[in-house]
């Protein structure tokens, strides 16, 4: 449950090989967002910006960094056509060399649907292709991981939800 006052930070830290220590680098840590949620996840893009996500108020919010990471954007609504979710989570990646992606469950008692969502590298920040809607027999549910390939490939670990399971089990024994 996403709560107001209670912000994320970004954090860098140096590395000194001699002394085999980290130290947080002067200007950090930067404050993404002004608002506690469930997960928050961070990439950086070809460019060097960083994207973060998390999930407010039943909607999936993005922020990117401003100056080399020095600062962020005012955080906003993923600016695509159904940012909504339901009791779930979101995730970035940054992936194909030049694309940043965000990647959202939408999960109710009856199963639901995953989403992702792509950003070019370079366009300008509120630019984001459509939704593709990847409904996985209803089993969306707020457990999800992403990682990408070198090719591109965006591989998504999630949980699906037993009712789920069960379905898909059922349909693909009518199947037979």
């Amino acid at each position: 449950l996403a709560r107001a006052g209670e912000p994320s930070l970004l954090l860098r830290f140096s590395y000194d090989r001699e002394r085999e220590t980290y130290t947080l680098d002067e200007g950090f840590p930067t404050v993404i967002n002004n608002t506690t949620s469930e997960t928050l996840v961070i990439d950086r893009d070809s460019r060097g910006r960083i994207w973060a996500t998390w999930t407010q108020d039943g909607e999936v919010y993005v922020n990117h960094t401003v100056r080399k990471g020095l600062g962020w954007a005012a955080p906003y609504v993923l600016p695509v056509e159904n940012p909504q979710v339901k009791r779930d989570i979101s995730a970035v990646v940054a992936f194909g060399g030049d694309r940043i992606g965000v990647f959202w469950g939408n999960h109710d008692e009856t199963g639901g649907t995953y989403n992702f969502a792509v950003h070019r590298d370079g366009a300008p920040p509120r630019e984001w292709g459509p939704v593709e809607a990847i409904d996985l027999l209803g089993s969306a549910d707020d457990h999800l991981n992403l990682k990408a390939g070198a090719d591109g490939t965006v591989y998504a670990a999630v949980k699906a939800t037993a009712k789920a399971a069960a379905k898909a089990a059922f349909q693909r024994i009518a199947e037979l």
